[in-house]
C-alpha cells in the first residue's frame, strides 16, 4: 500500500491518495461526500495551472479522471506527483512493494 499526503496547501482539491490493489482511494477530508475509490485503470495525468498576479508562475496537480489534487509548486512537490503516478503503475503491474 502507498499512502501520500499533501501538507499545508492553501489550494483546494483532494488531499490524500491511497494506492493499493483495491484501487485508487481519493480523500478530500473526513467529512467530505466526494471521497471515492477509483479503479486502478483510471487514467492519471500531471497537469499545470498558471498562478500569480501576472500568471507567470506554474502550479502542478495530478488528475485521476474527474478528480484533481491540491495544487503544488516546487521541484520536490512535482516529484511527489510523479511518485504517485509511478505507484499506480507499479500496483497495476502487480508490484506491491
Amino acid at each position: 500500500m502507498v499512502v501520500v499526503w499533501f501538507f499545508n496547501s492553501p489550494f483546494f482539491g483532494f488531499s490524500v491518495v491511497t494506492v493499493n490493489k483495491k484501487g485508487i482511494a481519493i480523500d478530500y477530508g473526513m467529512l467530505s461526500f466526494r471521497n471515492v475509490v477509483l479503479p486502478l485503470d483510471t487514467q492519471w495525468k500531471i497537469e499545470t495551472s498558471p498562478s500569480g498576479i501576472l500568471k507567470t508562475s506554474k502550479l502542478y496537480y495530478i488528475r485521476f479522471g474527474d478528480h484533481q489534487s491540491m495544487k503544488v509548486k516546487g521541484k520536490k512537490d512535482v516529484e511527489l506527483l510523479h511518485r504517485i503516478g509511478r505507484a499506480v503503475e507499479r500496483i497495476k503491474k502487480g508490484q506491491f512493494s
